[in-house]
């Protein structure tokens, strides 16, 4: 059963793009992205967190994905310059080939580690091209939306399947436009059922389609994901320890320290105090 879907966004929203510095050593954060961005570094090196990833390293040629509502940090290692590639991710990367293809190599076992494309020639000289139209000033929507398609054809040509399943994997699922919405919408909604009365199911309907496309119920995933964002906030938030467990609805600051030490190991104190990367933390 597909997904009613619910409020189409003007294109415009999701066709942007940047070119942007950072320094060695410059630290900047991005916050609940109001879209899916692909990041491409264009010269030197930065290291990235996102999630439960802390510190990787990320060099000039390899980009990155993003899904929309995300938290990232970006801190230079060098001296460097990214294209930040905001856009509708479409279910269908070229005429023969959609995202959902790719639910097939979804595996119980796999465990998503946030893996960057590898440089490719081919695709160097999209993105060489695609700055220069950038630069001169010529890439107006209807360039945009060429160029965009002309990207995904290459993703198709240049990269096989597994690595594919690999980068895109946040949005892989049987169906795409409901992934997408829930993605948008559920850190904004402060219960199961206004997520699924906002999704325009019935809340019975909304729960089977839920565990259909994520095999599991949506209390655990969003849980999982609240996870990630806190661990992430714990190491990048200038927010305290108190205000982000009320930010994440925590009744007491006691029960959000139980929350950490059952989900990291640790309490929020340490975390926060010694910096541990993902590694070390997750049981």
């Amino acid at each position: 059963m597909k997904s009613p879907i619910i409020n189409p966004i003007p294109a415009e929203r999701f066709l942007t793009i940047t070119i942007e510095r950072i320094e060695a050593n410059e630290i900047k954060k991005y916050r609940n992205i109001i879209q899916t961005q692909l990041l491409y570094i264009i010269s030197g090196s930065m290291y990235v967190s996102y999630k439960m990833i802390i510190n990787r390293i990320v060099k000039a040629g390899e980009t990155l994905f993003i899904p929309i509502g995300s938290n990232y940090v970006l801190e230079g290692a060098t001296d460097a310059r990214y294209m930040n590639y905001g856009c509708e991710i479409d279910n269908f990367f070229c005429k023969h080939f959609s995202v959902e293809m790719l639910y097939p190599y979804i595996d119980a076992n796999y465990k998503y580690d946030f893996k960057a494309l590898k440089p490719n020639k081919g695709l160097a000289l999209y993105w060489d091209l695609l700055l220069i139209y950038h630069e001169c000033g010529i890439l107006d929507m209807r360039m945009k939306q060429i160029k965009k398609e002309e990207l995904f054809i290459l993703y198709r040509l240049y990269y096989g399947n597994s690595e594919l399943f690999e980068f895109f994997y946040p949005m892989i699922n049987i169906d795409f436009k409901f992934n997408e919405f829930i993605y948008e919408n559920y850190l904004s909604v402060h219960s199961v059922n206004e997520l699924a009365l906002k999704s325009k199911y019935s809340i019975s309907g909304f729960l089977k389609h839920f565990e259909q496309c994520y095999n599991m119920h949506p209390k655990e995933w969003i849980l999982h994901q609240k996870s990630a964002l806190i661990f992430h906030d714990l190491h990048f938030s200038e927010s305290s320890i108190t205000e982000i467990a009320y930010e994440y609805r925590f009744s007491s600051p006691s029960q959000f320290s139980q929350f950490c030490k059952k989900n990291y190991g640790e309490l929020p104190s340490y975390i926060r105090k010694k910096g541990t990367g993902a590694s070390e933390l997750i049981k």
